[in-house]
């Protein structure tokens, strides 16, 4: 334990260094000052004590599974890639985790919010409830009448939280709604046509249609839901001239996205998270936890084993710290469709930095297949890491029900090997898939990484 912390504290002050040459750490501030100001650890709090905090809250959550007499050694086994900072947690386990009893350690979620149905007090105190467990949210607008309303009504209700100091940490949000909805052209010029309201806590996004697309690209008239017509070619110009001047809105394709449902009994997906990495159904949250790549250059070389081994232990993390999720939900709702899909998100951050370190320029061939390399591997280990636990735990429970499109899950990528994974490697994988089915309904995410990769020094 003396020696990681030792070696947690050397890498620390390399990274203060760093911190302190772009000006996210000021001449006299430490590592702990950014942890501090940004409500991560209390004052005083040294860094390697957060992590031993959290990493042990998240070993502690899978006793169940494997007994009080390996917590230690799980705790350890998560501490040792923490403290190497070779996986760095999301912000809100590093805050929420071990410190915080009855705060959600997710970053994002779907609240399971009937927007038609609700009263404008029972939205804002269910949102919030969210919020206030330090998660960001999403909304589909597409039911109604008025999207634009209730996008400012929620907005104002964010806002409001962080003034009244009912949050710790800022939550983003995003809403969505299908270009057909006959208010699509107000939703799109939402922010510029409200230039006073000055500070948006949404992100918003239109939900592009197949039969929109087919419209712009014959340039014939889109139908909207109430039967009028627009020029699509107008709507696309709105849309771009608009996120050239706000920022918003995004495009999203949820069809697309639907088609790749793996488990589409559970329901249509309508909406993604704030910065649209993924897709939930009403009521999930999303637990991450990102790789550090740089820190798996090894004398020039990618250290594979390493970074294998440091994928199966984040698998693991991410699994139990749904355990700690389904038992602070606010909804009933979210806490029974978290345990069904059991969605987890491994993500990665300094990717730039890996590229530094090889010499190899972003744009070059080299950086390309050395990304599509990696992530390939991380993408295969963490399927292999979460049928190893489907072989401990069980699979996720909505795996066996009918509907289940279990064709999704490893096949895509068989059609796709890389220099790192064969398809051969994909049909040994998918053997061991058909007989002890996968714990986790998805295992790769690529999430903005935020304050957890400025914690860590890299982009």
């Amino acid at each position: 334990m003396n020696l990681l912390r030792s070696l947690c504290s050397q890498r620390s002050g390399a990274i203060e260094t760093t911190l302190r040459s772009s000006g996210i750490l000021k001449n006299g501030q430490r590592h702990e000052d950014f942890l501090v100001r940004n409500r991560m650890a209390d004052s005083g709090e040294p860094i390697f004590d957060v992590f031993s905090r959290a990493t042990h809250h998240l070993a502690k959550a899978g006793e169940p599974f494997y007994g009080t007499t390996k917590v230690d050694k799980v705790h350890m086994q998560f501490l040792e890639q923490v403290a190497r900072f070779q996986v760095i947690l999301g912000s809100p386990m590093l805050t929420n985790a071990g410190r915080r009893d009855g705060k959600s350690i997710s970053a994002c979620s779907i609240p399971p919010v009937r927007l038609k149905e609700m009263t404008p007090s029972q939205i804002a105190k269910m949102v919030g409830d969210y919020h206030t467990r330090g998660m960001g949210t999403g909304f589909c607008f597409d039911d109604l009448e008025d999207p634009c309303e209730m996008l400012m009504f929620l907005n104002e209700a964010a806002v409001k939280e962080v003034q009244q100091g009912k949050i710790e940490r800022s939550c983003s949000n995003m809403g969505v709604l299908s270009v057909d909805h006959p208010r699509v052209l107000q939703f799109i010029r939402v922010k510029q046509e409200n230039p006073d309201i000055r500070e948006w806590k949404f992100n918003i996004s239109v939900n592009m249609t197949n039969d929109f697309m087919a419209a712009w690209e014959s340039k014939t008239p889109f139908v909207l839901k109430d039967g009028s017509t627009v020029d699509p070619h107008f709507l696309m110009h709105e849309i771009a001239r608009n996120a050239h001047t706000t920022g918003d809105p995004g495009v999203l394709f949820m069809g697309r996205i639907n088609e790749l449902n793996r488990v589409p009994q559970k329901g249509v997906l309508h909406t993604v998270v704030p910065c649209g990495e993924v897709s939930m159904f009403d009521g999930e949250v999303c637990q991450f936890a990102y790789l550090n790549l740089p820190r798996f250059i090894v004398d020039g070389t990618l250290d594979v084993e390493g970074l294998k081994e440091a994928v199966h232990t984040t698998v693991l993390m991410l699994d139990n710290a749904l355990e700690i999720n389904i038992a602070n939900m606010p909804t009933v709702a979210s806490a029974q469709i978290i345990s069904s899909v059991r969605r987890i998100g491994v993500g990665v951050c300094g990717f730039s930095e890996m590229l530094q370190e090889l010499g190899l320029a972003y744009d070059s061939d080299e950086g390309r297949a050395l990304g599509l390399a990696v992530m390939s591997l991380i993408n295969f280990e963490s399927k292999a890491a979460s049928i190893d636990l489907a072989n401990e735990r069980g699979p996720f429970p909505a795996f066996f029900t009918p509907g289940t499109r279990k064709e999704l899950f490893l096949q895509p990528f068989k059609r796709h090997p890389t220099s790192a994974v064969s398809a051969r490697d994909w049909d040994e994988l998918e053997s061991h898939f058909q007989k002890l089915g996968i714990r986790n309904v998805s295992t790769t995410i690529l999430p903005p990484s935020g304050r957890s990769s400025l914690l860590a020094g890299v982009t």
